[in-house]
């Protein structure tokens, strides 16, 4: 189990002060998509996930954790007409989420220190989580972080996870920029923190990569325009349908899917 950080405080701030600045969902997923078709279809594909886990729990109050610039944020708010809390350690993220959406967003963009989320407990429906804990590279900071969620959550409330994973053994993954690394965690390791902090595994459901899907494999061999993602959406329901039957290519690193419940 990780213990000790390895990541430099200032070059992490620095990697999301400059993805804050990119344009469209560049800062939040593939910064190396400048025509912006991938980061639509990954975009579409999570909510596509997460949309019928959030269903279950009919959510009226919704913790955003590591929220970035708000995408999921806003979209659970229209979707489900769920107030919602979005919260960041960035404060350049939750400038520029204040900045996209507006003073008349019904979502609620909030610096989060790293240290208590404050809050009325058992206020909260659902809490998310998307690409974010793995930023946390030491178990004890997780571990505090999930009890300060499970106080807020009302019992039988639901923690949805959605990040990069591991099989059988963690991997640290060094980001391209330097100085900043991410950790992807095992199943086991992610279950064991969530029980400790009051919580019950519902669903741990590896997601395949994107890139095992026929349509987006047909789009990197440059047999399918990226628009055709845009102009027919349907396209991603059926890569999701068939990843959903695959098992992730590469072990050490692949998306996973977890929702816990609050006991």
């Amino acid at each position: 189990m990780s213990s000790s950080p390895r990541s430099d405080a200032a070059a992490g701030t620095r990697l999301w002060d400059d993805r804050a600045a990119l344009e469209s969902l560049r800062g939040v997923l593939d910064p190396a998509d400048r025509a912006g078709y991938k980061n639509f279809y990954l975009d579409r594909l999570q909510k596509l996930v997460l949309e019928p886990e959030l269903r279950r729990f009919r959510p009226e109050a919704v913790l955003d954790v590591g929220c970035g610039v708000g995408r999921l944020s806003a979209w659970v708010a229209e979707r489900f007409g769920a107030r919602v809390r979005a919260v960041d350690a960035s404060p350049a993220m939750i400038e520029a989420a204040r900045r996209r959406h507006g003073s008349s967003s019904p979502v609620s963009f909030e610096l989060f220190d790293g240290r208590r989320l404050g809050g009325e407990p058992g206020g909260v429906d659902v809490a998310l989580a998307v690409y974010a804990l793995g930023a946390i590279e030491s178990d004890a900071a997780l571990a505090d972080l999930l009890a300060d969620v499970r106080r807020l959550l009302r019992p039988g409330g639901g923690a949805l996870v959605y990040d990069h994973a591991a099989e059988g053994r963690e991997k640290l993954l060094r980001s391209p920029e330097g100085g900043f690394y991410w950790l992807n965690r095992t199943p086991e390791q992610y279950r064991r923190l969530f029980e400790a902090a009051g919580f019950r595994l519902e669903v741990a459901r590896a997601v395949a990569a994107p890139q095992q899907g026929l349509m987006i494999r047909a789009h990197h061999r440059g047999l399918l325009p990226g628009r055709a993602f845009v102009l027919l959406p349907w396209l991603v329901r059926l890569d999701r349908l068939y990843a959903a039957r695959r098992r992730p290519r590469r072990r050490d690193d692949f998306d996973l899917l977890l929702v816990f419940v609050a006991t």
